[in-house]
């Protein structure tokens, strides 16, 4: 009986351990292990622009050279616009204004540098000189800069414009293209010359008057009363016609500048023009024309031009 018991216990025994299921340890997933390892591996966020130690953005310097010839090109532009809306509508609304700019440092007097341009609607276009040779000063003096290369020093550089038919009438027809008829320009120093007179006087209004009348009496025509045809009344007539000329540039607008004195008294829309904010953008300059807007732009001015002043305001 007890050899039965033990058999039916081992029977069961062998059948439990026969049945038994034994679980399998499995090697992590892959998928997760490449998500994880990612997740480890995620690049940090580039700093912000802002907060102690950012990089600040490096705006390149300004290229007044390359703005310059930039101008010209839309100098031109404009300059064609204007003709063709002429051509096309017989009575343009629009305007197209030029001036010539000069510029003069304390060490260096007057002399005509560059075009500027002037695209409006308005009947007096002279009123945006100032805002549009402050917005583009620095193209102005990089013509200055080309035309003279001693011209380097952007302190107390002032700015003027004129109308180029005034331009064109003072200044390029009697010095660059002088008719055979006109007389020869004189400059500050051949004026004083003839009036007889030091260059630290001529500020002086009381002796330079005097010194005039002086001259002008020594020459008068009365002194030589019916007779115009002798040697000694022609040269007379020459001189007193001299000192006329002579006095008129030493009183004209200007007693420091070649350039400047050009003209005389008739010369009278050659103007100074305070620049500020070099460079900013005006009010009117993006705005349609209709609207009360403008277009400018420079363009440099033929360098021969420039040199024949550069060299006369050397004998001042």
């Amino acid at each position: 009986m007890q050899l039965l018991i033990l058999a039916l216990v081992l029977l069961a025994a062998y059948k439990i351990s026969a049945f038994t299921i034994i679980p399998v340890q499995r090697a992590p997933d892959s998928r997760l292990g490449a998500t994880k390892a990612k997740a480890k591996k995620t690049k940090k966020a580039a700093p912000t622009s802002s907060g102690f130690g950012a990089k600040k953005d490096i705006k390149a310097p300004f290229n007044a050279a390359a703005s310059l010839l930039r101008n010209e090109k839309l100098y031109d532009k404009l300059e064609k616009e204007s003709y063709q809306e002429t051509m096309s509508e017989g009575e343009s609304d629009s305007v197209f204004r030029e001036f010539v700019v000069t510029v003069q440092t304390p060490s260096q007097s007057w002399f005509p540098v560059a075009q500027l341009c002037i695209h409006s609607h308005s009947s007096t276009p002279s009123q945006f000189i100032s805002p549009s040779l402050s917005f583009l000063a620095r193209e102005v003096l990089q013509a200055a800069r080309t035309a003279s290369p001693s011209f380097n020093n952007n302190n107390g550089v002032e700015y003027a414009a004129e109308p180029m038919g005034d331009f064109m009438t003072h200044v390029y027809d009697t010095c660059i293209e002088p008719s055979q008829s006109s007389q020869p320009v004189l400059t500050l120093k051949e004026a004083r010359e003839i009036i007889e007179i030091d260059k630290e006087d001529v500020k002086d209004v009381d002796a330079l008057k005097s010194k005039y009348r002086k001259i002008t009496m020594k020459y008068h025509p009365d002194r030589f009363p019916g007779d115009t045809s002798s040697p000694e009344a022609i040269e007379a007539a020459v001189k007193f016609d001299q000192a006329a000329k002579a006095y008129d540039v030493l009183t004209s607008n200007s007693q420091q500048s070649f350039y400047a004195g050009l003209g005389g008294k008739a010369r009278n829309d050659f103007k100074t023009f305070e620049v500020s904010d070099v460079g900013k953008e005006r009010v009117g300059m993006s705005m349609d024309l209709e609207l009360g807007g403008y277009r400018a732009a420079v363009r440099m001015l033929d360098t021969d031009i420039s040199s024949f002043f550069i060299a006369r305001n050397d004998n001042i």
